[in-house]
C-alpha cells in the first residue's frame, strides 16, 4: 500500500485526527487495543502495584501530540480500574485552548 493510501485511510478513519477532545469517561470509540498498547500496559502496572501496595508513592503522566489518542487511553485505563475493582484518582485537566487564560483551565 502506498504512503498516499495509507495516509488517506488514516485521515478518514483515525477517530482522534479532531482537535476536539471528548471526556474519557464517555465511550464514544470502539476500543482498539494496539493504540498506546505499550502506554496502557505501564499505566496498568502503576495501578496493580498502587494496589498492592496502598502507601506507595506513584503517579502516571499521559501527554502527547494532537489526535495521538490520549483521551483513548484514559478511558481504557478508567474501564480497566471499573473492571478489576480498583480505585484510583484521576485529575483529568481538559486542553488549553486558550494561551491567554493558562490558569483558568487548572483551577
Amino acid at each position: 500500500m502506498s504512503e498516499d493510501r495509507r495516509l488517506k485511510i488514516l485521515r478518514e478513519e483515525n477517530p482522534f485526527i479532531s482537535s476536539s477532545v471528548g471526556d474519557p469517561r464517555d465511550n464514544r470509540y470502539q476500543d482498539v487495543v494496539s493504540i498506546n498498547q505499550h502506554a496502557f500496559e505501564g499505566l496498568a502496572s502503576l495501578i496493580r502495584q498502587k494496589k498492592k501496595n496502598p502507601f506507595l508513592p506513584c503517579a502516571g503522566l499521559v501527554f502527547g501530540e494532537i489526535g495521538s489518542g490520549k483521551t483513548h487511553l484514559i478511558g481504557r485505563v478508567l474501564n480497566l480500574a471499573i473492571a478489576a475493582d480498583s480505585f484510583f484518582s484521576l485529575a483529568y485537566i481538559q486542553p488549553i485552548e486558550d494561551t491567554e487564560e493558562t490558569y483558568r483551565y487548572l483551577l
